[in-house]
């Protein structure tokens, strides 16, 4: 089954503290009812926000990185979303890189 969620709108600024919580709960029931065994995110955003959720069922995780993870580790992003990914890097499975230039 293929489940692709709304679009977030990126930013890390303190709305995220905010919707963080609430936005893994939708990808924790998500996830939970629609019986998914692979979290397949690409995206930075749900690289934080989906794997949580699937760390927390005990989910598989795939990663495929479309450039985002060059550019959050060596741009001027926040720190937190550098110790966050870094973070739950820890939980996938796999990670998978677009091009050698992203590898």
């Amino acid at each position: 089954q293929v489940f692709i969620p709304w679009y977030w709108p990126q930013g890390w600024g303190r709305r995220y503290l905010l919707f963080e919580p609430l936005i893994t709960a939708w990808y924790y029931l998500a996830i939970r009812i629609l019986k998914i065994d692979i979290v397949h995110p690409q995206g930075v955003d749900d690289f934080v926000f989906a794997t949580s959720a699937a760390k927390k069922l005990n989910r598989k995780v795939l990663w495929t990185d479309h450039g985002d993870l060059k550019y959050v580790m060596r741009s001027n992003t926040s720190r937190r979303l550098r110790k966050r990914i870094l973070f739950y890097a820890r939980y996938a499975h796999a990670v998978i890189a677009v091009s050698n230039s992203e590898k």
